[in-house]
């Protein structure tokens, strides 16, 4: 229960015990008290009503059964109950449990705070539904319930109602604010007030004992002895509220009860019925003026303390707002100003209230601000207004000041309350504003001119004259002045503007060039003298405008020659696509280019295979008569690099314009141009990379300047068209090469025989060089032999040594022959000592038979080399100096090997006479290609250097291919 003391919060169900408890011990009590008049009578007191109202009314609706229920068997079993019938008893807990529940149900709905009284609407619903409806609705049943135990209807009703009227009036109210409203763990302090307290107590126990203990013989209420509490009653109201006027009631009510029960004072000689109706009356009497009296009283305080409470909120929440806030009362002088208000000014509140807070207002915002604050307060309205106030650093602030007319409850004017606000930095904002939505206005008209104009830009239906001229119209109302603004515009030699330009000195210009050369400028002026801004009297956003109009115009301008450029492109692509060789291509070309730009004929040079000279292409159109002659005339002749116009143009690999032929002294045709009329002239490269592969030239028979724009389009057409002219090309040459393959196929032929015949050369030469030299020297050492084995017999001794020396050198020069033949053949030292070793013997062994100096410089650690790639530059080497000893003529030769971890390098030089290399190969001496063929045989590359008289280097590079 919420007023039982705080429990640890693990033990609910200890707390819920001790609350059912709590709650069976005062109902017990109560309805044992309650049951303490006679049964004839229903109890002056009906204590179970207040216990079990006031538990309903502190425990959650969901847990009201259980106290409603609990009550039950205290009734059955309580010994006062023993003489009423079962169905009695039933029948009573059924009506207080019903009138229980509709009074908790109605306090709970109609009052903020159940248990208090805090206003007279809270004390009087009480009354209308705990004190009378309820009572009074439950007096029927409980009447019905008497009447059939033979008591008199309403005699019965009427007990009953009072009963529990009492109750309600008297019990509960006391439960309220002496059981359920006090702190139990509020620890108890003395004071004056407890002094109070004691004192008022002792008092009104001393006069209610006198009233009610005096024995008086048979006296009414109307004595004066029972006047003398009322005192006490009023002083308990007045002085301690409801606490004081319930706790008083109580004080009367026991007194009072126990009188009753005693038959003292005025309760003495009356019957049981009679006792308790006059008890009723008297304390219902006593009760009702009292607590209406504390309410109220309770009321007024509360009140007074809301006024209180809210004036020091108004005041705190006035000193803490960030605002300005000041009250003046009905005599139009301000009685209070917040502490915002004297921060901001930095005096005191003294020198603010009456008049002082004038002192602070800007001298020429003063009257203004005065008349508007009393024309104001006069007619009682709302004012605002805005001023200059000095800070407390002097700085003027602008203020924002509202007022507000103040009532009271009964419309009576008290003045007025108003708030004021610092609003510098606003009264900023909205001139930044201000500047902004200019500012914005002059982007928006900026923005409808760039969008008008790209519109118009657009429409392709129009000429470029009538475009440009409804182009011009658009300018001058974007600018900041657009009733003094006039604009013009100039495209090469065309002019348009609008009807009012003229030359002033107020212009703003922006030039662009167009990506043809074709120059522009967009030209702004104003016709009279405006303020300055950031550019003479033009905006720098104007500036911004300007160059993008003039950026939207060049991308128009450009755009359409483009589009031009793309269908000369689109045209000439597919027609050169279609043609059946490089002739043909390039003749659509020069027809496509004559026909679109007025050219009268054009022609194509192609340079020559070996790159020297520049021949006459088949490949020409002409679209006027008589030119025959300087077509034929150029036919005949061909150019070297940097001669006429075609070599200009091949060796700069740039256009050339000339704009007049006849005058030109590097150009060689001009006696035949002069005699069919042909003056200026223009040469375009057509590139593949860094490579020409043909110059066009056109002609007409006037002078004219030159003209960029025609040149980039022709360029630009030309550029377009590399890669078609180079695959005609591509295939042109794949026809002509058909017939060098054919012509290497039989060239293969013939070195396969020329092979043949090389080899059984070969065989030829080993057996004249075993029968010629090794043969004959057998031969002369068998004779020699002979000779010596005769001398032998016939005793010659003297000459036998002389014989046996010279058959011993014999003997070594035929092994020589031998090992030499031997070595040709196959090199044994290369697998035994290795390719550096091999090397070395070989190059000795060429110098002593040549008579030609051989140095070798060769690294050692070549370990693991492959033998195949090792025979090979063995080879090479072997077949090198070979080719030197027999065609060099030199005296000096230079080997070396060099090696890296990715390959082997083998490079071979002389000082002999040098061969040209190209007749070399087109020879096709065995030679070279045996070494070539050795050398592609192990993946390796063969580089030949050679110059006539200044010898030969031949380089060979064999991957090692990760063998080391």
């Amino acid at each position: 229960m919420d007023t039982l003391p705080n429990l640890p919060v693990g033990q609910p169900f200890l707390r819920n015990a001790l609350g059912m408890g709590v709650f069976g011990a005062a109902f017990y009590f109560a309805y044992r008290y309650g049951m303490s008049f006679s049964h004839a009578t229903a109890s002056p007191f009906w204590f179970p009503d207040s216990v079990l109202l006031c538990a309903l009314l502190v425990v959650r609706p969901s847990r009201w059964w259980v106290f409603v229920l609990a009550a039950l068997p205290i009734r059955l079993l309580a010994p006062v109950s023993a003489n009423l019938p079962l169905w009695f008893l039933l029948t009573t807990f059924a009506i207080d449990s019903a009138k229980g529940l509709l009074a908790a149900v109605a306090l709970r709905r109609f009052l903020r705070n159940p248990v208090r009284f805090e206003t007279v609407r809270d004390f009087a619903l009480y009354c209308l539904f705990v004190v009378l409806l309820v009572p009074a609705a439950s007096a029927f049943a409980g009447a019905a319930a008497r009447h059939f135990l033979g008591y008199d209807y309403w005699p019965a009703w009427e007990q009953w109602f009072l009963g529990n009227v009492l109750a309600q009036l008297v019990v509960t109210p006391v439960i309220f604010y002496w059981v359920l409203g006090v702190s139990w763990n509020a620890p108890a302090r003395f004071s004056a007030r407890s002094f109070e307290g004691a004192l008022l107590a002792a008092g009104l126990i001393v006069t209610v004992y006198v009233a009610f203990n005096t024995d008086a013989g048979e006296t009414g209420f109307a004595e004066p002895r029972f006047y003398v509490p009322v005192p006490f009653l009023f002083w308990a109201a007045i002085r301690f509220g409801m606490f004081g006027a319930s706790g008083a009631i109580a004080v009367i009510a026991f007194f009072s009860v126990v009188a009753a029960l005693q038959g003292h004072g005025a309760f003495s000689r009356h019957s049981p019925a009679d006792t308790a109706l006059a008890l009723q009356h008297f304390l219902f009497l006593r009760a009702a003026p009292l607590y209406l009296v504390a309410v109220l009283i309770e009321q007024r305080r509360g009140i007074e303390n809301s006024l209180r409470e809210s004036e020091e909120r108004f005041r705190t929440m006035a000193n803490t707002a960030p605002a300005l806030i000041w009250m003046s009362g009905p005599d139009k002088l301000c009685d209070f100003v917040n502490q915002g208000w004297l921060d901001f000014t930095g005096h005191t509140l003294e020198q603010e209230l009456g008049n002082g807070w004038t002192e602070s207002v800007h001298e020429e915002d003063a009257r203004h601000c005065l008349e508007t604050y009393h024309s104001s307060f006069d007619a009682r309205q709302r004012f605002e207004m805005e001023y200059r106030a000095r800070r407390y650093d002097g700085e003027y602030r602008w203020i924002l000041d509202r007022g507000v007319p103040r009532y009271v409850a009964d419309g009576k004017f008290v003045g007025y309350i108003g708030f004021a606000i610092d609003i510098t930095d606003r009264k900023r904002i909205q001139e930044k504003n201000y500047e902004l939505v200019h500012h914005l206005g002059e982007r928006v008209k900026e923005l409808t001119a760039l969008h008008r104009a790209a519109r118009i830009l657009q429409n392709e239906e129009q000429t470029i004259a009538d475009r440009l001229q409804q182009f011009v119209a658009v300018l001058p109302p974007a600018w900041q002045y657009p009733e003094i603004t006039a604009a013009r515009i100039r495209l090469g030699e065309l002019e348009f503007a609008t009807p009012n330009f003229k030359p002033a000195p107020w212009i703003q210009r922006a030039d662009f060039s167009v990506a043809e050369g074709l120059q522009g400028s967009i030209e702004v002026v104003y016709l009279e003298e405006t303020p300055a801004e950031q550019e003479g009297p033009f905006l720098a956003e104007e500036r911004n405008l300007i160059d993008s109009l003039a950026e939207v115009l060049k991308a128009a301008i450009e755009r359409r020659q483009a589009q031009d450029q793309v269908s000369l492109l689109q045209t000439i692509t597919m027609e050169v696509a279609a043609a059946k060789d490089l002739s043909s291509a390039l003749e659509v070309l020069i027809r496509r280019v004559c026909e679109k730009t007025g050219w009268e004929i054009g022609q194509a040079w192609i340079p020559r295979y070996d790159g020297t000279v520049l021949d006459c292409s088949p490949a020409w159109f002409c679209a006027a008569p008589g030119l025959e002659k300087f077509r034929q005339y150029s036919e005949a002749i061909t150019f070297l690099p940097g001669v006429g116009l075609p070599g200009r143009v091949w060796s700069s690999k740039q256009p050339a314009w000339i704009q007049d032929a006849t005058l030109d002294t590097n150009f060689h045709r001009v006696n035949v141009a002069g005699e069919v009329g042909l003056k200026a002239a223009l040469g375009i490269p057509i590139l593949s990379g860094d490579e020409v592969l043909a110059v066009i030239e056109f002609f007409m028979r006037e002078p004219r300047r030159e003209d960029e724009r025609l040149v980039r389009v022709i360029t630009a057409v030309a550029a377009q068209l590399d890669l078609v002219i180079e695959r005609k090309r591509a295939e042109q040459m794949l026809r002509k090469n058909e017939g060098s393959l054919r012509a290497s196929y039989a060239r293969i032929q013939d070195l396969a025989g020329r092979l043949i015949t090389t080899q059984e050369a070969e065989r030829s030469r080993i057996g004249s060089d075993l029968h010629d030299d090794v043969n004959q020297q057998l031969a002369s050492f068998s004779i020699a032999l002979s000779n010596v084995k005769r001398r032998l017999r016939d005793g010659g001794d003297a000459t036998v040594r002389e014989e046996l020396t010279l058959l011993q050198q014999r003997t070594i020069d035929l092994a020589d022959v031998i090992r030499n033949l031997s070595h040709e053949l196959h090199p044994g030292v290369l697998q035994h000592a290795g390719l550096s070793a091999a090397l070395k013997g070989h190059c000795a062994e060429f110098g002593r038979q040549h008579a030609i100096e051989v140095t070798l410089s060769a690294v050692d650690d070549l370990d693991g080399i492959p033998h195949d790639i090792a025979l090979c530059l063995y080879r090479v080497a072997q077949e090198a100096l070979r080719n030197i000893a027999a065609h060099a003529g030199a005296h000096k030769a230079q080997v070396i090997l060099k090696s890296t971890e990715e390959s082997l390098e083998l490079v071979i030089a002389d000082d002999g006479q040098g061969f040209n290399l190209t007749e070399a190969q087109g020879v096709g001496g065995l030679g070279l290609i045996s070494i070539d063929e050795r050398v592609r045989l192990v993946g390796g590359s063969l580089t030949i250097n050679t110059e006539l008289q200044r010898g030969t280097q031949m380089r060979v590079q064999v991957p090692l291919g990760g063998n080391r």
